[in-house]
């Protein structure tokens, strides 16, 4: 049965095949055909490849923002109110864009303690600045704790204990607006969490360091 079937299979291709000969002139006419599609084929996908480079070198693109440093110095936990310095530090790197400056504008800093529920310790508004392509900067930024954790609050309590462990958690964040010269802008908002600031036995003075380090040969610096 199935050789059967097969053989019909066969016989009905043949027929198909034989319905119609083609003559020399009409291979020569399906050959150039299908060369032409296959060179317009090509030219498309060429033409596409170099569109698609010509946008993607053409395009704003994005500075990139890192958090270098952090330094928390004078932490009292036994004060009336939790009291304490931070000293932040970011890297601002713009890249080439085509000779596109960037202003950065609405920029808030915030520091938040990870223990319980990301609570804002310290918050700060910072100047605006432009930065012109192919640069780094530096922005350091100093904000004290918000007055409003008394010595008994959980809050007190809790980062009293992370500090005589040695580390405290906390989390950064950056948000804002940059704008380039052509009038593109965008939003900036930046989180850094799980930032393990270390404290030395016994003291109210602790140290985050961004490792690896980036090696910066010029680097302009700015404190806010």
């Amino acid at each position: 049965m199935t050789s059967f079937i097969n053989a019909t299979c066969i016989s009905i291709i043949i027929d198909k095949l034989n319905f119609r000969r083609l003559s020399y002139s009409d291979l020569k006419c399906i050959a150039f055909t299908i060369s032409t599609m296959i060179i317009y084929i090509s030219f498309l996908v060429s033409s596409l490849i170099i569109f698609s480079f010509f946008i993607a070198n053409f395009k704003p693109q994005i500075p990139t923002v890192d958090l270098d440093s952090v330094n928390i110095t004078n932490l009292n936990t036994k004060a009336v109110n939790l009291t304490a310095t931070f000293d932040l530090s970011f890297i601002f790197e713009t890249p080439d864009n085509h000779k596109r400056n960037v202003s950065f504008s609405d920029l808030e800093v915030r520091v938040l303690w990870s223990g319980k529920d990301k609570i804002t310790l310290a918050k700060k508004i910072l100047l605006p600045f432009s930065q012109v392509e192919n640069n780094v900067t530096k922005i350091r930024a100093e904000l004290t704790v918000i007055e409003v954790f008394t010595n008994s609050s959980d809050v007190s309590t809790g980062i009293g204990a992370e500090r005589d462990s040695g580390s405290l958690h906390i989390g950064v964040s950056l948000t804002g607006s940059f704008m380039l010269r052509d009038g593109f802008s965008e939003a900036l908002r930046h989180d850094f969490d799980r930032i393990v600031v270390k404290f030395p036995p016994g003291s109210n003075n602790g140290t985050y360091v961004l490792v690896p380090r980036p090696i910066f040969p010029n680097l302009w610096s700015n404190v806010m």
